[in-house]
């Protein structure tokens, strides 16, 4: 006998009963103990909890939209504790400044979704709309749900969608980053849908801050039409009930556009020469927000804390440790600030950037949804296939057991396009980093208490990142010289293959 999903607690519930007569539990270490470095990690875990700790102030305080958003009162207290961690470290000159954020930021005042079949009236509980969207009354809208599969227009032909509530499925490249909702949403819209329900084709049932636009200028498409996302087990909670009879929706969207100001800190080291090694990373984010990126921020505090103790005589290069606000829209924060200081940016002879630095490996297979003893595989990228910093990362990927992809990005890929061009007047830096997407990106599922991250492979990560620092540190100019010819124009997220790739990414 099966369980009615009209109440998706007791269906959970039941589930997770049913699974527990057929598997057992068994936590396991990550893979390759053999790597993990004898490392202090207090400093680190102190860092990285106080982190944490804004974004649980800002789900307290009761935000919809929660975590270190950007913009923000919890992304100002982050920015602050970096200020003061650094001035405690030693460093030698410590700034704060503030700035707009580039683009006005949308905060959700009311997101909220309840379906109707019959007498039984259920509200969800997956509802997030973390971008721009249309709005609806503050007493909602009432109407038919209809189901269009991911949209395409073989799936909307001959579709009537006027007056209608548009379930999306959308399918993720491998999070709600990229998926296949963008150009459907749009044609939700030019079809006289009344609003839509993105339904994330991710693992679990957690909230996901995904977009129907695109980043770096793109998420004001999603004011086309009132829009709210929903997680996987609610989605197939609405599609199953549609496939037994009329499933009515009665959705609430509103918001405000926020004119607000963000900031970054730049922490300074001096070296035997005012050439700069730069190392950056966003402290914004949303929920949790620990794998994008305060394990990140936690891992250049700490990195900072350890060059702090060496003389300038052991530093070769001048270091500037910055700490970046207003990440997430567009998607490059206060790296774009720093790009315009030509004082500083001229004496750069490398970037790197700390983002994504870890997550473990999840299996979705026949029923079971369970995370591994194995890290997920890196990204190197290295501007312009650069000849000396790939054998760099891949020499310390290789001593701390940092499993990375057989495949180099030329793109510089997160914050650090910043420094690019339409940020930056040129693209002639040199950058390099890891990176990695996971499907829990801009869920509540970021963070170690879900078993995305742990201590291990955390200290693993450091050490490979501290590793590439320190070595930095040995060698010559030439051995960061780089032709910025080589850079690819377009950039890989605008290039025509995303384009194909997306259906107009």
């Amino acid at each position: 006998m099966f369980p009615s999903m009209n109440n998706l607690k007791e269906y959970e519930a039941w589930k997770k009963k049913e699974l527990a007569a057929h598997i057992q539990t068994a936590p396991q270490n990550l893979i390759g103990k053999q790597w993990l470095p004898e490392t202090d990690f207090t400093h680190y875990k102190k860092y990285y909890d106080a982190i944490l700790g804004y974004s649980l102030e800002s789900k307290k305080n009761g935000d919809i939209l929660w975590g270190r958003v950007q913009g923000t009162e919890s992304e100002k207290k982050t920015l602050l504790f970096v200020k003061e961690s650094l001035e405690k470290a030693g460093l030698d000159e410590v700034i704060y400044e503030e700035f707009p954020c580039y683009e006005k930021q949308w905060k959700p005042t009311r997101c909220a979704l309840s379906i109707k079949t019959g007498t039984d009236m259920i509200k969800l509980e997956t509802c997030m709309t973390a971008f721009q969207s249309g709005q609806t009354c503050e007493e909602g809208l009432e109407a038919e749900i209809i189901f269009v599969g991911e949209g395409s227009e073989s799936e909307l032909a001959g579709r009537d969608l006027t007056g209608k509530i548009v379930l999306l499925s959308a399918h993720c490249y491998p999070n709600a980053l990229l998926h296949s909702g963008r150009k459907a949403f749009s044609r939700l819209a030019e079809r006289g849908a009344v609003g839509a329900i993105i339904w994330w084709q991710l693992p679990g049932n957690l909230p996901v801050a995904g977009r129907v636009g695109t980043p770096m200028g793109g998420d004001h498409k999603g004011a086309a039409l009132p829009w709210i996302s929903i997680a996987r087990t609610e989605g197939v909670l609405i599609r199953s009930l549609l496939d037994k009879g009329i499933v009515k929706g009665h959705l609430t969207v509103t918001g405000e556009m926020e004119e607000r100001q963000s900031g970054h800190v730049m922490g300074w080291l001096k070296g035997k020469t005012d050439k700069i090694i730069l190392i950056t990373m966003h402290v914004d984010g949303y929920f949790y927000a620990m794998h994008d990126n305060g394990a990140g921020v936690a891992m250049g505090l700490e990195s900072a804390r350890l060059f702090a103790e060496k003389t300038i005589a052991e530093r070769e290069y001048t270091m500037l440790f910055h700490f970046s606000g207003d990440h997430e829209v567009p998607g490059a924060g206060g790296t774009r600030i720093l790009a315009k200081r030509r004082d500083i940016m001229n004496r750069v002879i490398v970037a790197y950037q700390i983002e994504h630095v870890f997550s473990k490996q999840y299996i979705d297979e026949s029923g079971v949804a369970t995370f591994t003893n194995v890290q997920n595989a890196q990204f190197i990228f290295v501007s312009g296939k650069q000849k000396n910093l790939t054998p760099l990362f891949h020499e310390a990927a290789e001593i701390y057991g940092t499993p990375v992809v057989n495949a180099v990005l030329a793109d510089p890929t997160g914050d650090i396009q910043g420094f690019y061009p339409p940020f930056a007047p040129d693209s002639s830096l040199l950058c390099a980093g890891f990176i990695e997407g996971t499907p829990f990106y801009h869920s509540t599922a970021d963070s170690a208490d879900f078993g995305l991250l742990c201590d291990e492979g955390l200290a693993r990560a450091f050490r490979a990142y501290h590793y590439v620092f320190e070595c930095s540190q040995k060698k010559d100019l030439q051995f960061f010289a780089y032709d910025s010819a080589q850079l690819p124009e377009p950039h890989m997220f605008t290039s025509p293959y995303f384009a194909c790739l997306y259906n107009e990414f």
